[in-house]
């Protein structure tokens, strides 16, 4: 397609879809630092007459994800390399890497300024206002976050400090332990007593091994005084090993609220609307994916730098899924039966 012909259709459709203007300045210039791929090499029209350009779709479907990204609060070129790569494009490991390290300087800026305030690390996060102000995870609103995690404010400050400390193991465990419930809540009928001694078998079953590798504290550490280290020691075999664990980790979250809807705690309907969430916030939580995909990077060295191998944290994924997946499938019939419960109930009250 010609540029005369390519541009106005882009300029359109981006404005169309994500309102966002492009103009021929900002287009080139994305041109110029490789974001796009360039025309194709000119074709002759004949004595006297300036040769024929054609841009090709790659880089009219690049030019709107980039415009996508925007409209979503992405800014940064880091943001848009990254973003490619987890849409599945080929993109260089140097590149993958430098942004990256780009991302990790962002997000601890975030985080340090924040987390060394005597202010808020002496005292608690009661509601959601709190943690907007921190403003920790991301740039964007927390409180949806907060809702599709089920953390409490005080809980979201105390594992932000938490990834400023490598050496927290034991309160990184006690977290963890704090927070287990709120993904898989216990019989609501139970009383206290017995609702504690089970937490506390549940507890006890579960080694300090397992959470290690599930989660590791620490990966916004000074790091022998050099932050981020982690990603330039990080092979770049291993960038392919994160993108894989993030995707298994986002498929278990839906799994998991599957397995919620079977228990039926909480009732069905209750649980459509966060599951919606959380497969709504794959797409336009850009940063908060990126941040997953720094934290899996500095799981994986810190594993390495215990004596194991790279792929130890993406068995034990993979594990994971199989175990949840076995689960749905075991009681599918279940399932089938509290979806046409909701769907029921739900027509009843749009009748009404």
């Amino acid at each position: 397609m010609l540029f005369r012909e390519f541009f106005p259709r882009l300029h359109d459709h981006a404005y169309e879809r994500y309102g966002e203007v492009v103009t021929d300045r900002q287009f080139r210039d994305w041109r110029e630092d490789g974001l796009l791929p360039g025309p194709a090499a000119p074709k002759g029209r004949g004595r006297g007459r300036s040769p024929d350009r054609h841009w090709p779709i790659a880089s009219y479907r690049r030019a709107l994800r980039i415009c996508r990204y925007k409209s979503w609060g992405a800014y940064r070129q880091s943001q848009w390399w990254l973003g490619f790569w987890l849409s599945g494009e080929d993109i260089a490991p140097e590149t993958i890497r430098a942004a990256l390290k780009r991302e990790f300087r962002a997000e601890r800026r975030r985080n340090r300024s924040f987390v060394e305030s005597n202010r808020w690390r002496e005292s608690k996060f009661h509601t959601v206002a709190d943690a907007e102000r921190g403003g920790i995870v991301s740039d964007s609103e927390i409180a949806g976050w907060l809702a599709l995690s089920g953390m409490t404010p005080d809980q979201y400050r105390r594992l932000s400090i938490l990834q400023l400390d490598e050496f927290a193991d034991d309160k990184a465990e006690r977290l963890f332990h704090e927070m287990a419930p709120l993904s898989f809540p216990l019989d609501l009928k139970m009383d206290e007593e017995a609702a504690a001694a089970m937490r506390a078998e549940i507890e006890a079953d579960i080694t300090s091994e397992e959470i290690r590798r599930a989660w590791r504290n620490g990966h916004m550490a000074d790091g022998a005084n050099q932050p981020g280290k982690y990603l330039d020691r990080l092979p770049e075999s291993d960038f392919a090993i994160c993108l894989e664990i993030l995707k298994i980790r986002e498929r278990s979250g839906i799994l998991n609220y599957g397995m919620l809807w079977i228990a039926g705690v909480p009732l069905p309907e209750q649980i459509v609307l966060p599951l919606f969430q959380l497969r709504a916030s794959r797409a336009p939580a850009l940063e908060v994916r990126i941040s997953q995909l720094i934290r899996i990077a500095f799981e994986i060295d810190t594993d390495c730098r215990d004596g194991r191998n790279s792929s130890w944290r993406l068995e034990g994924a993979i594990e994971s899924e199989l175990k949840l997946i076995k689960i749905v499938r075991e009681n599918a019939s279940e399932f089938r039966s509290n979806l046409l419960k909701f769907i029921s109930n739900s027509e009843a009250n749009y009748e009404a």
